[in-house]
């Protein structure tokens, strides 16, 4: 349980994941929803993220042609990941019938539609980098922290709690610095900081 949220993650064998999100407070439709005959039934809200590694992408070798910007083309594509990475059993079965309820286009009515926002189902690539392989920059009297700096994916607060780490770390760093020194204090900081986490990409 997170806030008013259940999550639940699963880890495949070949580096994928998968991660769902249900929201257990009904959303409020607002006023403007009232005249809807639907208006009195209590709406939920799911989230469902499935991410693999890019090398396991091989579109040659499947008959769907992927669009990124096509939701019905990215969700029958990760349906076929799915099928392909994760073995068949029950929970294999469920991950797939969620992705089935999944809106393949935009609604036609969104004044109808019972979420104030519609979010396309998209595929994205990403991916963590060395921190190493990063060229350092000039340390200066501004420096970066939490997500401004670390490649992460955007939820469960993620940026927040790196934010909350770097800045334990920065202040730990300039705690006993003088005002002449602050600037070698800041590196410091950086370099421990680019140890701990991968950077943005």
């Amino acid at each position: 349980l997170h806030g008013n949220s259940l999550l639940q993650k699963s880890l495949g064998l070949h580096g994928d994941a998968s991660l769902v999100t249900f929201r257990l407070i009904p959303i409020d439709q607002g006023s403007d929803y009232k005249e809807n005959s639907d208006y009195n039934k209590p709406y939920y809200r799911a989230t469902i993220n499935y991410s693999y590694p890019a090398k396991l992408d091989d579109v040659a070798s499947t008959n769907i042609k992927v669009d990124d910007n096509d939701s019905a083309s990215v969700i029958e594509h990760v349906k076929q990941m799915i099928r392909k990475l994760r073995p068949e059993c029950e929970t294999t079965e469920i991950l797939l019938e969620l992705w089935k309820l999944a809106p393949k286009a935009i609604p036609i009515d969104l004044e109808k539609y019972p979420f104030k926002t519609y979010n396309p189902t998209q595929r994205r690539n990403y991916r963590d980098i060395n921190p190493s392989s990063v060229s350092h920059w000039k340390s200066s009297r501004i420096t970066l922290l939490g997500d401004a700096v670390h490649a992460m994916n955007p939820i469960l607060g993620l940026g927040t709690n790196n934010a909350i780490q770097d800045a334990d770390l920065l202040s730990q760093a300039l705690i006993n610095s003088s005002s002449e020194d602050f600037i070698s204090s800041i590196q410091g900081y950086e370099n421990e900081m680019r140890k701990e986490h991968p950077l943005t990409c």
